[in-house]
This record gives C-alpha cells, structure tokens and sequence, in this order.
C-alpha cells in the first residue's frame, strides 16, 4: 500500500487491513 496514491485516513474508512481495491469497493 505505499504506492496508493489516497492517504492512510481514506483506506482506515474503507478498512486499511483490507486489499486497495476492497477499500476502494467500501468507499
């Protein structure tokens, strides 16, 4: 996750623990 490009803030709303595209599915 060091090269998402959203913040640690966003992807902890979507569940930082989870893949990027699961958090940006729960966004």
């Amino acid at each position: 996750m060091s090269n998402w490009p959203y913040p640690r803030i966003v992807a902890h709303r979507g569940g930082g623990k989870l893949a990027p595209e699961n958090t940006l599915a729960a966004i």
